[in-house]
């Protein structure tokens, strides 16, 4: 418990004679209501910090249906169940990370994955410009009978 809440050993006496009051600083010498008081406090501690993880990665997943909505590969009316198996199924066929449940995605995998949609939407809004884009007012003039048709 101490470990997954980022607490060394060299921490472990300081917080042993911070629950019994500078008493000891060996946990084989603290009372069980000193000891259950730390218990509580300590698992506590982690989850809020599960709870904090949890709701990091929903925004990221919530970020990749906003992607997938802008890119018009799920419709509002679909369930929630039906657009869930649509990610996994793109998890699976175009992404390496060798998982297909969204919600089995690491925080880091989850990032690749929105960049890799951002990136397929941006490719997609290329492909779609006007042909006669000018940036010289110039062209534009000469090539203006050429963008009406």
């Amino acid at each position: 418990m101490l470990s997954s809440l980022g607490i060394s050993d060299d921490n472990k006496a300081v917080l042993v004679a911070e629950y019994t009051n500078g008493r000891t600083e060996k946990s084989s010498e603290m009372s069980y209501n000193e000891c259950q008081q730390l218990i509580d406090d300590l698992q506590r501690e982690e989850r809020k910090n599960r709870n904090e993880e949890y709701k990091k990665l929903n925004r990221l997943r919530r970020k990749v249906f906003v992607e997938f909505y802008e890119l018009g590969w799920l419709s509002q009316e679909a369930t929630n169940g039906e657009k869930t198996a649509k990610i996994n199924a793109f998890l699976t066929s175009r992404t390496k990370f060798g998982k297909s449940d969204i919600n089995k995605l690491t925080e880091a995998e989850l990032s690749k994955l929105i960049t890799q949609l951002r990136t397929i939407k941006r490719q997609i809004a290329e492909k779609e410009k006007p042909a006669c884009v000018a940036t010289n007012v110039d062209v534009l003039v000469e090539n203006f009978d050429v963008c009406l048709n």
